[in-house]
């Protein structure tokens, strides 16, 4: 069953991030609902019957004893759900000017009403982003991936190539590593992992060297061709 967003419930479309982020942050699915409630802070007897009823509409597989796992159509709400919000927060922090706490509170509100030919204009007068502000991806019109092929560069073997996906530390750093080259959307080989550090270089074979706790903050995708 395919729900049309519009006559979702805010609370339901908060459901959807809430899982979609999570994956994204690296929890494997299905979502235990004990970690959903934790997150959403409310009580696990809140969360399972919330799930129940979007797992009867076709949004979420509930799974016993398990978790919780989105549906395609699910992926499809909540990937268009999160391209809304991250090209709002997108253009308030840089083209207002606003906190990014302001300002994510604002696009939490604007991801609700916004139709989709908006958010096509609104991505259009941004220059087509592919990343908002701190390195979450704004998903693409026709993206149904919300992460489950990301792993922590820290993961990653000698020689294998690399996507950087999302970049999860503290501002100074992100804009450090971004400016080593070692951004969102950059590919990369890592060329050695020691129990220390990981050494990564760029196709002019510039050489950076990551502490491992950071290389545990960042999330990539491994290449298919080396």
């Amino acid at each position: 069953m395919d729900i049309n967003s519009e006559v979702m419930s805010e609370s339901e479309e908060m459901y959807l991030v809430t899982i979609a982020r999570l994956i994204e942050d690296g929890t494997s699915s299905p979502i235990p609902l004990s970690t959903l409630a934790r997150e959403m802070e409310i009580l696990p007897v809140s969360a399972n019957q919330m799930i129940r009823k979007m797992a009867d509409e076709g949004l979420v597989e509930y799974i016993p004893y398990k978790g919780v796992e989105l549906t395609h159509s699910g992926k499809t709400t909540v990937r268009r759900i999160l391209r809304h919000r991250r090209l709002w927060e997108i253009f308030l922090v840089e083209k207002l000017g606003l906190p990014f706490s302001e300002a994510e509170a604002l696009a939490c509100r604007m991801e609700h009403i916004t139709p989709d030919h908006i958010s096509s204009q609104l991505s259009e007068f941004l220059g087509h982003p592919r990343f908002d502000s701190f390195g979450n991806p704004v998903p693409e019109v026709n993206e149904i991936n919300l992460g489950e092929n990301w792993v922590t560069l820290s993961a990653i073997d000698p020689g294998e190539t690399i996507s950087i996906i999302q970049i999860r530390t503290e501002p100074a750093m992100r804009s450090f590593l971004v400016s080593e080259g070692v951004g969102p959307g950059s590919k990369l080989q890592v060329a050695a992992v020691g129990p220390q550090n990981i050494v990564v270089k760029d196709t002019n074979e510039k050489v950076v060297k990551l502490e491992r706790s950071i290389a545990d903050s960042i999330l990539v995708k491994v290449s298919e061709t080396k």
